[in-house]
Parts: structure tokens; sequence; C-alpha cells
């Protein structure tokens, strides 16, 4: 018996460098030269009370054409070690979030409960 060779190179590339992960993530600040710093959020169901829980986790993104902005929500994919801290690179930008409006709302929501917390 011979064994069989495949003719697909893509796929005996993709499983030479194995599978990179994707993640969604927020930018939540700029952090010198092609550089940023992004938030992710990951949320999973706790296994016994089965409430719902985020947890948030704060990576190092490399941006070669510097052009995410604080607040974009951004696609970012995992990558070989790029500097001391960086591991991941921007794919593409898919959309943007207004943080001050996001920012007077929780302010607004916080001051309404601390108003109904002092009423009663």
């Amino acid at each position: 018996m011979t064994p069989t060779v495949s003719n697909n190179l893509e796929s005996d590339k993709s499983r030479s460098k194995g599978k990179r992960k994707v993640r969604q993530a927020i930018v939540v600040s700029k952090s010198g030269n092609k550089s940023l710093v992004a938030k992710i959020e990951r949320r999973f169901r706790h296994p016994l009370y089965e409430k719902v829980i985020k947890k948030y986790k704060k990576v190092y993104v490399h941006d070669e054409n510097n052009i995410a902005q604080i607040g974009d929500i951004i696609e970012i994919c995992e990558s070989r070690p790029l500097s001391r801290m960086k591991r991941w690179y921007l794919v593409k930008i898919l959309g943007r979030i207004d943080l001050e409006k996001q920012r007077k709302e929780e302010i607004t929501a916080d001051l309404l409960e601390s108003n109904q917390s002092n009423n009663q």
C-alpha cells in the first residue's frame, strides 16, 4: 500500500500553523506607534448558579497602518509573539461606539440608582 498524498496546499498550510483564535474586541487605548490595547469580553454561564458572567481580558494588538481609534470595535487574530507583550494583530475594523455617550448613560444610571436607594 502506498500512502496517499494530498494535493491541497491550503489544508497543509493551515495544518502546519494550527488554528488561530479570532476575537472581537474594543480599543481601550493607543499605546505607541503601531500598537493599541484592546479589551476582549468573554461571557459564560456559571456552572452552579447559572448566572451569565462577563470576564474581560486586556490584550496588546499590532496595528500596522495605525488606523484604529479609541472606541472602535475590531477583529483581532492570534499570532506569533511580535514583541514582549503583543501576541495579536488587527484584522479589520467592524464599527465604532461612542464612549462619551456610553459613559453619560452609565453615570445617569448610577445617579438614578443612588437616588432610589436614598429615598427608601
